[in-house]
């Protein structure tokens, strides 16, 4: 149940972000970013991912249901991830 919730957690953040981050780019201009706001919205991605992983290690069998979910929210993500590059 926890796995669940934790994947719904990020699954919702993500998308939240991406639509979020199309919503404010209306127009086509440069992004005042800095080097180190890169690194820390990557370290900020590497933790996420390991936060996400982190219950695998706690699970001893998965079943091909919840395995056919997980796959679907992740291409959903990915779909999410791809409109944001592209809009």
């Amino acid at each position: 149940m926890v796995c669940w919730v934790v994947g719904y957690f990020w699954c919702g953040t993500s998308l939240l972000l991406t639509v979020l981050t199309c919503a404010k780019l209306t127009a086509m201009e440069p992004l005042p970013i800095s080097p180190w706001a890169v690194f820390l919205y990557a370290l900020l991605t590497a933790v996420a991912t390991g936060l996400g992983a982190l219950p695998f290690l706690f699970t001893r069998n998965v079943l091909r249901r919840h395995l056919g979910l997980a796959h679907a929210a992740a291409a959903g993500l990915m779909l999410s991830a791809s409109f944001g590059l592209i809009y």
